[in-house]
C-alpha cells in the first residue's frame, strides 16, 4: 500500500471554501480512479491566520497512483 501526502498553507478565512475545492476536484478523482484505498483531508489553523490543508490519500500500489496522478507522479500539478 502506498500513502500519498500533500499539503498547502492558506488563509484560515479561505479554509472553508478550500476544503470545498478539494472535495469537489482531487477528492472526486481520488474515488473514481482504480486502486484508490481512500482518502482524507486534514486542516490545522494556526494562531497566525493561516491553516495547513493536508490531503492523504491511500493506493493499491505505484500503477494506481501513475493512474491518478499520472506518469510524473512526484511532481505537483
Amino acid at each position: 500500500m502506498i500513502l500519498r501526502q500533500w499539503s498547502a498553507r492558506i488563509r484560515t478565512a479561505d479554509e472553508a471554501r478550500y476544503v470545498a475545492y478539494i472535495e469537489e476536484t482531487g477528492a472526486a478523482h481520488y474515488a473514481a480512479t482504480q486502486g484508490n484505498l481512500g482518502f482524507q483531508i486534514l486542516t490545522s489553523a494556526g494562531a497566525d491566520g493561516l491553516s495547513t490543508v493536508t490531503t492523504l490519500s491511500w493506493w493499491t500500489d505505484i500503477e494506481a497512483v501513475k493512474r491518478f496522478a499520472g506518469d510524473d507522479y512526484q511532481r505537483a500539478q
